[in-house]
């Protein structure tokens, strides 16, 4: 009896599972050989052909039954991809493999030092080592700056500014996102004094004529350092009167006889930096008594003289 037995596909089978793959972030691309993964009795000569699914940040490419496995860039996270093997008649066989691929920090803590009043560009990247093309810089709304401002900048960078006049400690947090993953970090910043000017203000004074009079102007001049302050210089117009520094105080002389307004120019000082303010003086006119001007000489005249007269308006006179 003669059989004839005909040939019936078979389907491909799972010759070996593909463990469940464990990586890092950026992790170096490497091989799976599916070839060894997959068999097909009727297929001895490799005519299977492979395909994957379910991938979309995990990276494969597949050649003679090679998978290379390669990042997205800066990605984290889990996927299931599904190999399949299929035959010249269209029968497949699947197996799933999950890739986790665990975070690696690719942002670090940043320190910058900026001078007061002066707003300073911090390249936050530049310690960073995101691998993405397409990371983005942005910043932490509930974790700004409590003595300052900042902006992010086309190229990446960020611009701190400090508050007018501030020094000390500052802080700020900042976020990138890159391979659709975000990290974030503080940058630490050191802003450092520098000498702010003094500023004077303007004083008035009152004092009556031929009376000198002290007058203390720096009680309402002021320095934020809080440096102490003294008088550098003052002046007067010389018709007005005259001015001295005593006791770090301003002693001003009115001219002989001068009444009106005075005005002193005076220089602060905090011992590096200066500023100038004027002291108006009001000198209140008084009342001079009159005073001989010329001597009138005694007269010596005979019997029955001559009537004559004497200008008593040039003997006598009167400031006033």
């Amino acid at each position: 009896v003669n059989v004839t037995v005909n040939a019936v596909n078979d389907t491909p089978v799972v010759e070996s599972n593909i463990a469940d793959q464990t990586l890092a972030e950026d992790f170096t691309p490497y091989s799976i050989d599916l070839n060894t993964a997959f068999s097909d009795v009727d297929n001895v000569d490799s005519e299977l052909t492979f395909s994957v699914s379910g991938n979309s940040n995990v990276n494969v490419s597949i050649e003679n039954g090679i998978a290379t496995i390669s990042p997205t860039a800066d990605w984290n996270g889990s996927e299931n991809l599904t190999f399949t093997a299929t035959d010249p008649s269209g029968e497949s066989v699947s197996q799933t493999v999950n890739f986790t691929v665990a975070p690696v920090a690719d942002i670090v803590a940043d320190k910058a030092t900026v001078v007061e009043d002066t707003p300073t560009i911090i390249k936050v990247l530049d310690n960073d080592t995101f691998e993405g093309n397409d990371k983005v810089v942005s910043l932490d709304s509930n974790h700004g700056p409590a003595n300052g401002t900042v902006s992010v900048n086309p190229d990446g960078s960020v611009t701190y500014t400090p508050n007018d006049n501030y020094h000390g400690a500052d802080s700020f947090t900042y976020i990138v996102t890159s391979g659709g993953v975000s990290e974030s970090t503080t940058v630490n910043i050191d802003v450092t004094p520098v000498n702010d000017a003094p500023v004077a203000t303007n004083d008035n004074a009152v004092t009556d004529e031929d009376t000198p009079v002290t007058i203390d102007v720096l009680p309402n001049d002021t320095d934020i350092d809080g440096d102490t302050l003294s008088i550098e210089s003052a002046s007067v117009p010389e018709t007005q009167g005259t001015v001295e520094i005593v006791d770090g105080k301003l002693v001003f002389t009115p001219a002989e006889n001068f009444h009106g307004d005075a005005e002193i120019t005076y220089t602060v000082t905090d011992g590096s930096l200066t500023d100038q303010a004027t002291v108006n003086v009001t000198v209140n006119a008084v009342n001079d008594t009159p005073v001989v001007e010329s001597n009138i000489a005694d007269q010596t005249l005979a019997e029955d003289f001559t009537p004559y007269s004497i200008d008593l308006n040039t003997a006598f006179s009167d400031v006033d």
